[in-house]
């Protein structure tokens, strides 16, 4: 609410911008309950579900009631409207108004938004899953181990647990839910000739989180199974769960020149509830990944731009750095080690996150904890267990 607020001050456009069912159309109702209530109070259009705005001439005879003085246009589903963002700017054209908006599938929304009016015209507010603090702070728990378990298994949707409790229910109800999303917002909106192929590409991503994957690699890895996709079907599929919001391209920064590799792409899922869905079997090296997924969104929702590292070990060797993170003119360095890494790649992880040689800090998220003599070594690299740094941050 805060963020709107600001942004009202600074553009005409809001886009609540965020995976579906994260919460986008509440924080719409409650930010036209506010309006109202203000004083002076705004005079808001609030057209949602239900209101039959199936096009732009509807958009444009409901817009008419605005009036003079101060409003706002408050659009939830906008995304279902076709040529909605050449409508909204005769809208702003005709009334002093903000456009406030969201829809289901908000990233081809946004995308349409910035080619008609400009990235400086449009401010995005991001409407992400429940961060670890945010989940306990709704459900009402203390902080422990068990807490943070349910967390990584549950996700920060509030639709994975709001109302009952959703992991007593086990695996149908994370597979009713996964098999909604697919349908609604990836199979009826894209026009995919394989469907079904989607599952397996997911699970693969699933399987080798925080990896460079090209389509080439994905096509080879599915050879011989009943989806023999070229490259280029693969990159259309991953495209499509792109858009849905289901998972989030990472890029590979090289730390030798600090530039982004244009071969190489990492893919994180954007809740870990869904990821589950196309997880494998239980294992320590699953455990691992679900983690870094995790932590990435953990970043992610803290308003952090994720990259990926690529550092430069010498005689042609590069060693990886899970996150490297950036935000307000700040820059952060995360390294992961898993509970399953062996004592040869930790060390490796280590010294690989050592060779950054800037002043910028440096964090450790390694289970073992923080060494003999505090959180803080010699070395100026924080060793932070992951529940701990999720649940408060990269703040000094």
């Amino acid at each position: 609410m805060k963020l709107i607020a600001e942004a009202r001050g600074n553009t005409r456009i809001i886009l609540l911008d965020g995976l579906h069912r994260s919460g986008k159309s509440a924080c719409l109702s409650a930010t036209a309950r506010i309006l109202r209530a203000s004083a002076p109070p705004v005079h808001v259009i609030h057209l949602r579900s239900g209101h039959g705005i199936a096009d732009v001439r509807e958009l444009a005879a409901a817009a008419r009631g605005l009036g003079v003085g101060p409003s706002a246009l408050c659009v939830d589903d906008a995304d279902r409207v076709p040529g909605f963002a050449e409508a909204l700017g005769t809208i702003l054209e005709r009334h002093d108004t903000t456009a406030i908006i969201t829809g289901s599938r908000t990233i081809p929304l946004s995308e349409e938004l910035l080619t008609r009016f400009g990235d400086r015209a449009v401010s995005r507010i991001p409407v992400t899953p429940l961060s670890y603090r945010e989940w306990l702070e709704a459900r009402n728990v203390r902080d422990s181990s068990d807490a943070f378990q349910s967390y990584a298994r549950t996700g920060g949707l509030p639709d994975s647990w709001n109302g009952s409790d959703a992991e007593n229910r086990g695996g149908d109800f994370l597979e009713m839910r996964v098999n909604s999303f697919l349908l609604t917002q990836i199979v009826e909106a894209f026009p995919l000739r394989s469907p079904a192929a989607i599952r397996p590409i997911l699970s693969l991503l699933a399987a080798h989180m925080g990896e460079a994957l090209s389509a080439r690699q994905i096509r080879d890895a599915l050879e011989g199974s009943r989806f023999p996709l070229s490259p280029q079907s693969i990159i259309d599929y991953l495209e499509a769960c792109r858009q849905s919001g289901l998972i989030v391209p990472v890029p590979v920064l090289d730390l030798s020149d600090d530039r982004e590799m244009q071969s190489a792409q990492v893919w994180y899922f954007a809740d870990n509830g869904l990821r589950k869905a196309f997880a494998g079997r239980e294992s320590a090296a699953e455990t691992d990944r679900a983690l870094r997924n995790l932590l990435f969104l953990g970043l992610r929702g803290a308003g952090w731009s994720v990259r990926q590292g690529r550092a430069d070990m010498g005689r042609e060797r590069k060693e990886e750095i899970s996150f490297v993170c950036e935000r307000d003119g700040r820059r952060i360095y995360v390294q992961s080690i898993g509970n399953s890494a062996t004592a040869g790649e930790r060390i490796r992880k280590y010294r690989t996150l050592l060779s950054v040689r800037d002043a910028w800090p440096k964090f450790l998220i390694d289970p073992a904890g923080p060494p003999d003599g505090g959180e803080l070594t010699g070395d100026g690299v924080r060793h932070v267990l992951a529940r701990d740094f999720l649940r408060d941050g990269a703040e000094p």
